[in-house]
């Protein structure tokens, strides 16, 4: 590889990395800022909830047991 080759894949690499620490760092500030939110208004605030993927069905998560309702086509 020659120099320039070299120094435009380090410089890739840099900015690569700098996007992702920016993105974490928004992305922490956002859960910061909601979990404000959620105390001031006495609720809780959870980043994750994997388990409400299966407790709701259809749109958006649809990825729950879906279940026959005969009151749908």
């Amino acid at each position: 590889m020659s120099g320039g080759t070299l120094a435009i894949m380090m410089i890739a690499v840099v900015i690569v990395i700098a996007i992702v620490v920016m993105s974490s760092a928004a992305e922490r500030q956002r859960a910061e800022y909601l979990e404000t939110w959620a105390r001031e208004r006495g609720w809780s605030y959870e980043r994750e909830r994997p388990e409400l993927t299966y407790r709701f069905h259809g749109t958006p998560s649809g990825r729950g047991v879906p279940t026959p309702r005969p009151d749908t086509c």
